[in-house]
């Protein structure tokens, strides 16, 4: 069995929230701001800085009728040890926040600000009406939970900015707003971040223990991120919303941001995905297009070969399945140690590849870190020469355990068309129903790739070929239809797995589906663009230039 790597299993709900992508995202944009930057070198303007203290006292008040909230709610909890340290925490909470409300009077007058005559940004508004709706469960444990969870992002992301700072030499070069840096960075802070965690976690597991459905637990465990990320972005939209920085940020291009001398200290897990699939001899798809593609989008992939091929652009000459135990020793020794914020799977050759896959991921024992993974799953099954990648009994294996287990699923119309039995399917209407179909089989998102379909958005002769595809959202049944013009060549081996691993890219790095699905449309498209005359091989399928991006080929 590999050794654990304690680090990097995310099995606490604090942990895990603010280890999501979105959250990490959101974190970097808010340590690149403007704001932090002219912060900590001492040239933010007073005016700025003077709005955003007078702004804060909003958030202490809101801070303190939370805190009231839950500690009346914590008197309501059946288990009394537990109702009683919820009430102790949370009264000290209030009382923390009312000594701090005194001292930020004190401090606010010092800088001349009339508290009284201030007026709300829109943005302290949309967070504070945010926290006044999160307690308002019946359920005592599940209204702390939810007030826990609109405060905690602040009080993390606050810490980790002045700690960053701190360390990144900011107490020297911050002039007057040294004191804002040592108090977010002080170990007092720190300690009262990891109180309130702490208590947070421990009411995680309580509720845990009592839901025996995966099912229910992850999207109990779905809001509960959904309402970090909100926090999250009320955070990054206050400072968006500070005087000035609006000017300030347009002064900014992508490289400075990008070189901020904070990011490479910032201690944030860069984003990683696994790729569970098929190797391609000519590297034109399975799992070496799956690297250059994440590569070229900004994430660290790591592997699990679940297949030997050997192929190019003439076709695929031959298939060697890895044996399933050590498929999962791949899978085991990478996830214990690295981890991973998107599961990506493609070829899969066998009924017992599929299912063994499918076990190894269900046998992640923290159900916070099994919700915490997302998946993409490209349901490989014939090459584009015509040859068959995975064998007919695993199609309802791929159908019955990978795709409850799957954010989004990504087929191409033949695809789709052999998992809903041969279905015909030769319209954008049609397109739609299947993929509203497929989403009934257990995924959250269906992504259905028209390019099959060579006469789409062709009303008459002299018309430009579409490429339409249609993504279909599982909880809503809403779909939603990606445009682009169709690129003749023969040099599109692969891009059903760059498309696919292009979204898991985009998702580790923190992009909702609806935007991990566009940017990765543009991506493939740009890449088929740039691959219309490259010479390599001599078959009808060449493949991408991944890379179109930096270099021409």
């Amino acid at each position: 069995m590999a050794e654990v790597s304690e680090s990097r299993i995310e099995s606490s709900a604090s942990k895990a929230l603010w280890r999501l992508p979105r959250t990490r995202l959101l974190s970097r944009k808010c340590l690149v701001h403007p704001f932090m930057l002219e912060l900590s070198q001492g040239t933010l303007a007073p005016s700025t800085f003077k709005c955003y203290v007078a702004q804060d006292a909003y958030f202490l008040k809101a801070f303190r009728d939370a805190y009231s909230a839950g500690k009346q709610s914590a008197q309501k909890i059946e288990i009394k040890s537990l109702s009683e340290r919820v009430a102790k925490s949370f009264g000290e909470f209030e009382a923390a926040v009312d000594y701090e409300l005194k001292l930020h009077a004190k401090y606010a007058r010092e800088l001349g600000i009339c508290l009284e005559s201030t007026s709300p940004l829109p943005a302290t508004t949309g967070y504070v009406n945010f926290l006044k709706e999160a307690w308002n469960n019946a359920d005592a444990t599940l209204n702390i939970i939810q007030i826990l969870v609109a405060m905690v992002p602040c009080n993390r992301l606050y810490q980790w900015l002045g700690s960053t700072l701190e360390k990144g030499g900011a107490k020297e070069t911050s002039g007057e707003y040294r004191s804002w840096i040592e108090e977010y960075s002080s170990q007092e802070f720190r300690n009262h971040t990891e109180k309130i965690e702490s208590l947070l976690d421990s009411l995680c597991v309580k509720v845990l223990s009592e839901i025996k459905s995966q099912e229910i637990i992850s999207s109990w465990l779905s809001e509960l991120g959904d309402a970090y990320i909100q926090a999250m972005e009320h955070e990054l939209a206050f400072f968006e919303q500070q005087p000035g920085m609006q000017e300030a940020y347009a002064k900014l291009n992508e490289s400075t941001k990008n070189e901020n001398p904070f990011l490479a200290i910032s201690d944030l897990i860069p984003p990683r995905i696994l790729i569970v699939a098929g190797s391609d001899s000519g590297g034109g798809a399975g799992i070496q297009a799956d690297i250059k593609a994440a590569s070229a989008l900004g994430a660290f992939s790591t592997t699990a070969v679940a297949a030997l091929t050997a192929q190019n652009s003439r076709g695929v000459q031959g298939i060697f399945p890895i044996p399933i135990d050590f498929v999962k020793q791949q899978m085991e020794s990478v996830l214990l140690d690295f981890g991973t914020d998107v599961i990506k799977t493609g070829m899969l050759a066998t009924k017992e590849i599929v299912t063994g896959v499918a076990t190894q991921l269900k046998s992640e024992h923290s159900p916070i870190e099994r919700w915490r993974r997302m998946m993409v799953c490209d349901p490989v099954m014939v090459s584009t020469s015509g040859h068959v990648l995975l064998e007919d009994s695993a199609i309802e294996s791929v159908k019955r355990e990978l795709f409850p287990l799957s954010t989004i699923v990504t087929p191409n119309i033949p695809e789709a068309s052999l998992l809903l039995g041969n279905r015909k399917i030769e319209d954008i209407q049609s397109m739609k129903d299947a993929a509203r179909d497929l989403c009934a089989m257990g995924p959250q998102w269906v992504y259905i790739k028209g390019g099959h379909l060579k006469n789409l958005g062709k009303a008459n002769s002299g018309d430009e070929v579409k490429a339409i595809d249609i993504l279909c959202n599982g909880r809503t049944g809403e779909c939603k239809e990606y445009i682009s013009p169709m690129i003749e060549t023969g040099n599109t081996h692969g891009t059903g797995c760059t498309l696919a691993s292009s979204i898991s890219a985009l998702l580790a790095r923190g992009h909702t589906v609806e935007e991990a699905v566009a940017s990765a449309k543009d991506y493939v498209s740009g890449a088929i663009k740039a691959s219309v005359h490259l010479q390599l091989g001599s078959g009808p399928q060449g493949p991408l230039n991944h890379h179109w991006q930096n270099y021409k080929w």
